[in-house]
């Protein structure tokens, strides 16, 4: 599907490198959250560049509920 904000880019893709059999399921989620997780970052950063404040971040959904996702965007 590509990348949305901010670089709206439908051509965009995404690939898992450097596996080996020792890698988990687990490990595909977690890399997943992190790049969701440097996006949201490129997203503040370009609106701290506008001057744009940012007082209060709420989660939302069924993923606020896990520990880990919170702590990767903490």
């Amino acid at each position: 599907m590509g990348e949305r904000t901010p670089h709206l880019d439908p051509h965009a893709r995404a690939a898992f490198i450097g596996l080996s059999l020792s890698h988990t399921r687990a490990h595909l989620i977690r890399a997943i959250l992190e790049g969701v997780t440097f996006s949201l970052r490129d997203i503040f950063t370009i609106l701290h560049e506008m001057q744009v404040p940012i007082n209060a971040i709420r989660l939302g959904g069924g993923g606020a509920r896990s520990p880990l996702w919170r702590q990767i965007q903490g």
